[in-house]
């Protein structure tokens, strides 16, 4: 039997969000908790060079250590992921090692067409198309 219960981070330029679920049979899942987190991480020097600021960064690592000791809570397996602001940012690796160090969570960057995918397979998920073909905007 499958029921696994997975804890999914998605680190996003304004915000944070945690879905924790199980999936009973490794194709469907059921909601136990979820939570966001408003951070903003994106900033800008005076040439237009994207980075995270160090407060951004202490702020980014407690509330991942907060998301994480709920994943725990729930016996959930932690993953993590990342978008643009990360994605784009001078300091990305250094954001990404700061949190692994204080935390133990392993971020990982997406790309935009990951993010896009992962966009379009929860929208298509959720208004509960299957089979047929379609195009959201």
């Amino acid at each position: 039997m499958f029921n696994k219960n997975f804890a999914v981070l998605d680190i996003g330029s304004n915000s944070f969000h945690i879905i924790i679920a199980n999936s009973p049979d490794g194709r469907r899942f059921d909601v136990i908790d979820r939570e966001k987190a408003v951070l903003r991480l994106a900033s800008k020097d005076d040439k237009g060079v994207s980075f995270i600021k160090e407060q951004d960064i202490e702020k980014a690592i407690k509330l991942i250590d907060f998301f994480k000791t709920k994943a725990i809570m729930n016996r959930a397996e932690i993953k993590a992921v990342a978008t643009s602001a990360v994605r784009e940012a001078i300091n990305r690796d250094r954001f990404v090692e700061r949190v692994a160090e204080a935390t133990g969570v392993i971020i990982n960057i997406i790309d935009g067409k990951e993010e896009a995918l992962y966009i379009y397979r929860a929208a298509r998920h959720f208004m509960q198309f299957k089979k047929q073909k379609c195009t959201l905007c």
